[in-house]
């Protein structure tokens, strides 16, 4: 679940679900996202912009800023 309220770079993980992709993966709670894929990320509005590009089920690097 993204943070609405976060303002930097990149779009912070308020929460991750349980059993989720991002669970599965290592994401936490105050990850911040900064690039899926080739496709650097510098906002919400550019976030789901990016996520739009994928299909379910692709695979992807996901590029991250834990500890910022």
């Amino acid at each position: 679940m993204p943070d609405y309220t976060y303002s930097g770079k990149g779009v912070r993980a308020d929460g991750v679900s349980d059993g989720r992709v991002a669970q599965k993966v290592g994401i936490r709670a105050g990850d911040i996202l900064t690039q899926l894929g080739d496709y650097e990320i510098t906002d919400m509005q550019n976030y789901m912009q990016t996520l739009n590009k994928f299909s379910k089920g692709d695979a992807t690097k996901v590029k991250i800023k834990r500890g910022a």
